[in-house]
């Protein structure tokens, strides 16, 4: 967990899915934070092994 480049993210994010900057709603002040989510196992549906 970081705020480092939170501010950054949002806005490459809004950027990418909407075409515009963040519309910050509240204050520009806002403390973002990047969770990083490690997984333990996956599973693949509909997919056969060989």
């Amino acid at each position: 967990m970081t705020t480092e480049g939170g501010a950054e993210h949002i806005e490459a994010l809004s950027q990418r899915y909407t075409g515009g900057p963040y519309a910050w709603y509240g204050a520009r002040d806002q403390v973002r934070v990047i969770l990083t989510i490690a997984a333990e196992k996956i599973h693949e549906i509909g997919r056969q092994r060989p």
